[in-house]
């Protein structure tokens, strides 16, 4: 099953609540540059990922992959803040990506509690 999104204005933020499984490069990249123009369109650059219901099955090689695309350096650019909230199941592939990405300069961290994410996105 593939990721499908949500998207909700909160105050000072986007939140973006996502289900299903994400495994593959093409969906990664659409949920980035989904993302991307959500945050520059609207003139927030900042969003919280609720993906508390999601299942994140992409393996190191397609997230390394995805650390290289255009959508992640557009999005460091932007100065896009991103917080991510996970399961406990999903924090230590989240940490991989939250590791790359900072790497990249991508302004990216992954929580399990939801309201350090949102003290975090908005300090």
């Amino acid at each position: 099953m593939a990721i499908h999104y949500e998207i909700f204005r909160e105050d000072g933020y986007l939140r973006i609540v996502t289900t299903g499984t994400l495994r593959t490069i093409e969906e990664l990249i659409a949920y980035g540059t989904f993302m991307y123009d959500q945050a520059t369109s609207l003139q927030i650059p900042r969003i919280l990922l609720d993906e508390d219901k999601m299942d994140d099955a992409a393996d190191a090689s397609t997230i390394y992959e995805w650390c290289e695309h255009e959508v992640v350096s557009k999005t460091a650019t932007a100065g896009i803040r991103i917080a991510g909230i996970c399961t406990a199941e999903n924090y230590a592939c989240n940490k991989v990506f939250e590791t790359m990405l900072q790497n990249r300069s991508y302004n990216y961290k992954v929580f399990q509690d939801e309201q350090e994410a949102i003290k975090w996105l908005t300090s």
